[in-house]
């Protein structure tokens, strides 16, 4: 299904629709909108057919919820490849800073 608009251009009914419905909800997190779609030079088009209409009412009944997810980590790793075939290396920070790290020569006692 499909809107004709005015300018003779269409749309797909359900973005028109959604739109409109999006208008009417507003800023509303919960309860009941209702959606008043009047045909304002606007054709309904199904199946290559220009059906007539008076308007459409659509009640929205709006329900949200709110999920609030945290992510932590005990412990930051810092992976060091070495590129010798698929031996790759995973050194935690707080393994790091128990040793000494000689900062001219890398090593690391």
């Amino acid at each position: 299904m499909y809107f004709e608009l005015p300018d003779g251009t269409c749309r797909h009914f359900l973005e028109v629709m959604q739109e409109s419905m999006n208008e009417a909800m507003g800023d509303r997190k919960d309860g009941v909108a209702r959606c008043i779609f009047e045909p304002e030079g606007r054709k309904l088009l199904m199946g290559g057919m220009k059906v007539p209409y008076l308007g459409i009412v659509a009640d929205l009944q709006i329900i949200s919820e709110t999920e609030t997810w945290e992510f932590v980590s005990n412990r930051i790793a810092e992976l060091i490849v070495h590129g010798l075939k698929d031996a790759d290396t995973v050194i935690f920070d707080d393994q790091i800073r128990r040793r000494n790290i000689d900062h001219e020569t890398g090593e690391i006692t």
